[in-house]
């Protein structure tokens, strides 16, 4: 009786300081094989399995360096509901631009004599998402997704899936109507490309803290949170690492293996459609800028490289308040940065540049196709439906032609045109976007700026409407937890 009573004191201690030998469950429940990446041989090996972020950081920091960043939730200027995500980053001591392991965590406000603080959400609500990660497995050639779930008395860790199952519950996206998704893994919502992302990956990374505008806190902060903000590193570094593992994966031929099996419909989908976004705005915060750099990418998309466009500061913020645009929560009516506007994903301009590498589209092909639907438009409905009418074969084109011939839509028609049209070369192209880019430029600088504002409000809308964000089990933009545009007050 008295060993037994030993036993059950034993695994009681367990659970409540962490479970021995730490084992990593299915999401089916069972046990994980072995897998070969540096977050699981960690894990695996330490002598007692971390239940939070704390004890996780004290496992992994014995071998990696780890670095700490943290974006505002609810948006910079809306700090008063204490929501902020920390995501950390995790190299080997002398690779340290090169992340093995990334992952998040939380803060919620907690309860404390009465006053509300800003904590660490690191409980063990059952169901809870304590911490998300993922790590570079380097026998496959990509990443491994896991999660820590609270269960209650104790958290439980995970293995979700990889970038393959990522890529396999995402095969049919934009190719059926009403769009089907696999249920492999929550994370194929956001992590659409497999790989890590960073929706904010260009300057000046609106509602991340940096070292040139750290964030601001209204509530006051627990110990453990304060120790994080006090090493926090500078969200450039992150976005510098995040490319990083992006270009690794696309770089890695077994991934492109993957790839490279499914139809060429699914391969060739970041050409005609938009998998994942990014987030860009003008360089300067709101109240230190005098006049407002539109980025070029929301006006041309991503094949005109040019600077921004400079315009009027009281113009654009005149149509702020002639669309009633307020950022919610909040007095404000817009963003930290002005102009804050979604573009093509930084993963589909890699994997565009994949498609180029391997012959499957060249540098015309890739023009015609973007430049046919209406410059600057994001998630283009009509552009992507044409998606359906390429043959799978790796000579793809000739049919895909004939195909056209058969459409009566404008820009079936359009696209036909540039497509059969060989003196529409690239250089062709490139003279044709310098001369928009002149006109371009002096119609905003002149104050009329209403047609491009409207195409903003537009291109916003339609990340929300898009069919990656009709995923049941997550959405890149993540509404109701992440708040990220000024929206139309009620």
């Amino acid at each position: 009786m008295k060993s037994q009573i030993v036993v059950f004191l034993f695994l009681s201690a367990a659970q409540c300081f962490g479970q021995i030998n730490c084992t990593i469950l299915t999401s089916q429940g069972g046990k994980v094989p072995v897998q070969n990446d540096n977050f699981f041989k960690a894990l695996t090996a330490a002598n007692t399995c971390p239940q939070n972020i704390d004890s996780l950081n004290a496992v992994l920091d014995r071998q990696f360096v780890n670095r700490k960043f943290i974006v505002a939730n609810r948006g910079r200027n809306n700090p008063r509901m204490g929501s902020f995500s920390f995501f950390e980053s995790f190299a080997a001591r002398n690779r340290n631009a090169d992340a093995d392991i990334f992952l998040g965590h939380f803060t919620h406000l907690a309860n404390v004599s009465g006053k509300a603080v800003i904590d660490l959400d690191q409980g063990m609500k059952k169901g809870q998402l304590i911490i998300e990660l993922i790590a570079w497995d380097h026998a496959k050639g990509y990443y491994n997704f896991y999660e820590l779930i609270g269960q209650g008395t104790f958290n439980q860790w995970f293995y979700r899936g990889d970038s393959k199952d990522i890529i396999l519950d995402n095969q049919n996206l934009y190719l059926s109507q009403p769009p089907q998704f696999g249920k492999r893994l929550r994370c194929s919502g956001c992590h659409i490309s497999g790989g890590p992302i960073m929706k904010e990956l260009t300057y000046p990374h609106n509602d991340w803290w940096t070292k040139a505008r750290p964030l601001i806190f209204e509530n006051a902060q627990s110990e453990s949170f304060l120790k994080r903000i006090q090493v926090v590193d500078s969200a450039e570094i992150f976005s510098a690492q995040v490319r990083s593992g992006m270009q690794k994966l696309e770089a890695s031929p077994r991934f492109q293996m993957v790839k490279k099996s499914l139809s060429i419909q699914a391969q060739l989908r970041p050409l005609f459609c938009d998998l994942e976004i990014n987030i860009q705005s003008d360089v300067l915060p709101m109240d230190k800028a005098t006049q407002i750099q539109v980025p070029i990418a929301s006006l041309g998309g991503p094949f005109t490289g040019r600077a921004p466009i400079v315009i009027s500061k009281g113009s654009y913020q005149a149509l702020v308040r002639k669309y009633g645009l307020q950022f919610p929560e909040t007095k404000y009516h817009d963003a930290d940065h002005a102009w804050l506007t979604p573009v093509k994903g930084h993963s589909d301009l890699l994997a565009i540049a994949s498609l180029k590498a391997i012959g499957l589209v060249d540098d015309k092909t890739i023009l015609d196709i973007h430049f046919a639907a209406q410059i600057g438009t994001l998630m283009n409905k009509e552009r992507c439906q044409l998606l359906k009418l390429v043959p799978n074969t790796q000579s793809w084109l000739p049919g895909f032609v004939q195909n056209l011939k058969a459409q009566s839509s404008i820009l079936a028609k359009s696209l036909l045109q540039r497509m059969t049209n060989s003196m529409l070369t690239p250089s062709v192209y490139q003279k044709s976007i310098d001369d928009w880019y002149i006109q371009t430029s002096q119609k905003l600088s002149a104050g009329d700026l209403e047609p491009a504002f409207k195409q903003l409000l537009l291109n916003r809308r339609s990340v929300f409407e898009s069919d990656i964000s009709k995923n049941p089990m997550g959405q890149i933009l993540e509404p109701g937890f992440r708040v990220i545009f000024p929206v139309k007050r009620l």
